[in-house]
């Protein structure tokens, strides 16, 4: 189970917890920056934004480590397009119910709701999130995403 930092405790005495809590969230994949020199595409299944969700909103690290973090990492790159799944927790925990869990889907339920605010708070923030209902069958979410995607591309094509 994840640990909330200790009160009191500054950011520097906590940063070898915080760099292991950012794990691939924070990690530039290799060739990033090659690909997007040359104008391609990178589609990445999460980004800095988890960070700011789960280990932020849900575990407490501050905004401001981890947006020193993010510069650091980041440098100035930031996502065109982050494409959130919304859904309540108590939703997500009774579609997992009946297969084995991992040891960060055995969270408790409030640690899920604290992740969502969290996620929530970033698409209210950031002109780059779109939030899609994830609430509805595969087809239906599928069918939101395309869309919020299709808007994005007609978006960045307009000339």
């Amino acid at each position: 189970k994840g640990r909330r930092p200790e009160e009191g405790v500054p950011p520097r005495a906590r940063f070898p917890q915080i760099m292991v809590s950012f794990g691939p969230p924070i990690h530039r994949p290799d060739g990033e920056d090659e690909r997007l020199a040359r104008g391609e595409w990178v589609v990445c299944d999460r980004f800095t934004d988890a960070s700011y969700a789960y280990q932020g909103a849900a575990r407490g690290v501050p905004d401001d480590v981890i947006g020193f973090l993010e510069d650091c990492v980041q440098r100035e790159l930031r996502p065109d397009l982050t494409v959130y799944l919304d859904l309540d927790p108590a939703i997500g925990r009774r579609r997992i119910a009946d297969r084995e869990q991992d040891r960060l889907e055995q969270e408790q339920l409030a640690f899920f709701e604290a992740v969502r605010s969290g996620y929530l708070a970033r698409a209210a923030s950031e002109p780059y999130f779109r939030t899609v209902d994830a609430s509805g069958t595969v087809e239906q979410v599928r069918a939101d995403m395309q869309l919020v995607i299709n808007d994005f591309l007609d978006e960045v094509y307009t000339v």
